[in-house]
């Protein structure tokens, strides 16, 4: 069954019924029905909107003082189209005037004495314990504690130890990693506790990443067997 032109001007361009869903309903093949309607129907397509959309009238209502949105509502398209005819026109958009002129410019930039009232009014008020992301002051204090020597000893040695990755036996790209997790740490003495360390790789220590606490029996035990049978 093949459609006549006005049966496809009805459903394909008023009621915005797309061409493979029309093919399925008449029973045709998608390459036919696009054939029937833009090659012997000369149907334009919906979706191409600045086709059908009444050009002059755009031009009319934009230059009169009609936002681009409110024709774009009016006609039921996006903003794209309208666009598209505003520039073609050579029309002078009225954003390219309104980024122009400072004074209306939403990003504009505040002054000086401005952004010092705006720093003094927040100052205070995001750091310590007024941040969202506060726990207490043990990450912050482990990480100062991190950085110091005692840190850096303690990552040697747990390597010196084992000499290798305990999980997978590689000896290359070793790293020294906390069993129980740093931010889950608040006696600071487990940070440098030699039992608290085991050696793995970097291939091994990556899928470790927030998910410390499901390994920590299986660490464990890895370095007990370790210890028991000499090896490190």
């Amino acid at each position: 069954m093949i459609p006549t032109k006005e049966e496809l001007i009805h459903l394909h361009v008023k009621n915005r019924i797309s061409l493979a869903k029309l093919a399925k309903q008449y029973g045709l093949s998608r390459w036919k029905m696009h054939n029937l309607s833009h090659d012997i129907y000369k149907i334009s397509s919906p979706y191409r909107v600045k086709n059908w959309i009444d050009k002059d009238e755009v031009k009319r209502l934009y230059i009169s003082g009609v936002s681009a949105l409110e024709i774009a509502k009016k006609f039921n398209v996006s903003l794209h189209p309208i666009y598209w005819i505003i520039k073609k026109a050579g029309i002078t958009r009225t954003i390219s005037i309104a980024l122009k002129d400072k004074t209306i410019w939403k990003g504009r930039k505040h002054k000086w004495e401005t952004r010092q009232k705006i720093s003094k009014a927040r100052m205070g008020k995001y750091t310590g314990m007024h941040n969202p992301n506060w726990k207490g002051g043990i990450k912050h204090t482990s990480q100062y504690k991190r950085l110091g020597f005692e840190y850096s000893t303690w990552r040697r040695e747990i390597k010196h130890r084992d000499r290798k990755c305990l999980e997978c036996n590689t000896v290359e790209k070793l790293v020294a990693h906390h069993i129980v997790p740093v931010r889950n740490i608040k006696d600071l003495f487990l940070l440098t506790d030699m039992n608290n360390g085991i050696t793995l790789c970097k291939k091994c220590h990556k899928k470790t990443i927030y998910r410390e606490e499901k390994y920590e029996i299986f660490y464990r035990a890895l370095l007990a067997k370790a210890v028991k049978t000499g090896k490190p």
